[in-house]
């Protein structure tokens, strides 16, 4: 799915999703924890490869700064929607990317592909309420 176009942008949830992956790709990439910790509800849950579920937002915000720590540079980060559901209040989101990254004198392509839903909040904004993220670790 990763190797496989982004879905087209041909309504308003597609440009929101793709908005929003878009500034994903900028600030994993630039290693801003906060910003993507401003993504998930207070009552997320996550679950990210090889590691615990999180269930509680401290914990989360405390998994994703320590992660940003631990990533290399990445030289590009494509996230593509693969499916929608708009299901209303909730959006389910099936989606993959591509990562070009180096550490040192190593570099490579990796691969990844998770499940995200967002919720529609009060004040019109999506975040992430549930997540499913797989991903190779050769890095």
């Amino acid at each position: 799915m990763a190797y496989q176009g982004h879905l087209p942008v041909n309504s308003n949830i597609r440009f929101e999703l793709a908005a929003l992956n878009q500034f994903m790709e900028e600030f994993i990439s630039q290693g801003d924890h906060i910003l993507w910790s401003q993504l998930y509800t207070y009552d997320a849950i996550a679950l990210f490869s090889y590691e615990p579920m999180y269930q509680d937002k401290k914990l989360l915000d405390s998994f994703i700064k320590d992660h940003v720590a631990e990533l290399p540079i990445f030289e590009e980060l494509d996230i593509r929607n693969n499916h929608i559901d708009d299901l209303g209040t909730y959006i389910v989101n099936y989606a993959s990317h591509i990562a070009n990254w180096r550490n040192n004198e190593y570099s490579g392509i990796s691969t990844g592909k998770g499940i995200k839903i967002w919720r529609r909040e009060p004040n019109g904004s999506l975040k992430i309420v549930r997540q499913i993220a797989t991903y190779d670790y050769n890095y």
